[in-house]
């Protein structure tokens, strides 16, 4: 959805410190959070329906940025060649906006989830793309709507926070907002790319997965899911059939590695994994019970991102700014085994990769398509 109305920007976005002392020391990054493919920003956005506090929830995030310090420092370039990030207690910038003309329901426009736009960005100041260097690891803004509800986005250093951490401070943040005070623990894009928004609901995942029963004893919601979406999007651009086509996914490690990690801790916690096939052999007609051999024992990660409460009961919609860079899979409210899957294609194909996603689910029969 195009957001055509301009944004009001009553007050300049300001830095928001920790509210008490935090250490003043510099850590070196992780092998894992050092990444060059990690050096971007994870941009989310929620709608509520609901009026929320804004000074209230700059408060919560003085204090939450207490037991979050790393979030107010500064990344930058170490000794030895990794990268650091300057516990400095600079701040996160923190901006707001007012959109008068744009109701939650015009927002959302009767879809389960409504597909990024490149307008949306004006409900970001701040986290335009630019060096991750020497920067706010965090930056967030709350745009009022004219229908008394509440826009936040937020900007998260992928080098600071993976998807499950930066949904544990969220969460923190959220809490402290409430007033619990708990501490927290050759290309085949060419051209502009289009956003394709696919909601498969429980039922629809249960499908995927009974497709699979006679090739695998046990499917998870992520392999069937994977396998398919992955499919269709080879199926939908027609690649040579003999080009290698690979499916990089993340794991989570949290509770793989020997020990495992903390009890809190919010830094990355995840390896990339791959599988590939061929073009061809995804395209078959087998093609579906082939790719979803290929992902392995993993399953969904649910964050709770969608009971996110700042003050403004649950959100309405959640997911990305912008979506762009992956696929992204997101819970659907009010279906606790549904799931929304975000990705984005040259415009061409876009609506066959929707048609390939979708078309035949609601079949009694489930006949491959």
């Amino acid at each position: 959805m195009d957001i055509a109305a301009d944004c009001e920007h009553r007050m300049e976005p300001v830095l928001v410190t920790p509210s008490q002392p935090t250490p003043a020391h510099t850590l070196c990054l992780s092998n894992l959070d050092d990444q060059c493919l990690l050096r971007f920003s994870v941009e989310y956005l929620f709608v509520f329906a609901g009026h929320v506090d804004v000074d209230a929830l700059r408060t919560a995030l003085s204090r939450v940025l207490v037991d979050y310090y790393p979030l107010a420092g500064r990344l930058g370039p170490g000794d030895d060649g990794k990268h650091v990030v300057d516990c400095n207690a600079e701040g996160a910038l923190f901006g707001g906006g007012f959109l008068p003309g744009l109701t939650a329901d015009e927002f959302l426009q009767g879809s389960a989830i409504a597909k990024p736009h490149e307008s949306w960005r004006k409900l970001l100041r701040g986290a335009e793309p630019q060096s991750f260097l020497g920067v706010p690891p965090l930056v967030v803004q709350v745009t009022r709507l004219g229908c008394g509800g509440t826009v936040l986005c937020a900007a998260i250093s992928h080098c600071l926070c993976d998807g499950i951490g930066a949904a544990q401070f969220l969460h923190a943040w959220a809490r402290a907002a409430s007033g619990d005070e708990r501490a927290a623990t050759s290309s085949l894009f060419t051209g502009p790319l289009a956003p394709v928004s696919l909601t498969f609901t429980g039922a629809h995942v249960q499908r995927l997965k009974d497709r699979c029963a006679p090739w695998l004893e046990e499917c998870t919601s992520f392999e069937a899911l994977a396998a398919h979406v992955w499919r269709a999007w080879v199926r939908s651009l027609g690649p040579p059939s003999d080009l290698r086509v690979k499916l990089l996914f993340t794991v989570d490690i949290r509770r793989r590695v020997k020990p495992g990690l903390p009890e809190g801790y919010y830094g990355n916690g995840f390896v990339l994994a791959c599988a590939e096939s061929t073009a061809g052999q995804l395209a078959a007609p087998s093609g579906e019970h082939h790719a979803a051999r290929l992902p392995g024992d993993l399953g969904v990660d649910a964050d709770g991102l969608e009971d996110l409460d700042i003050g403004a009961g649950r959100p309405l919609h959640v997911g990305p700014l912008t979506s762009e860079t992956y696929c992204l899979f997101l819970p659907v409210v009010d279906d606790p085994r549904g799931v929304t899957a975000l990705v984005s294609v040259p415009e061409a194909p876009a609506e066959r990769l929707e048609d390939r996603c979708l078309h035949g689910l609601d079949d009694v029969e489930n006949e491959e398509q």
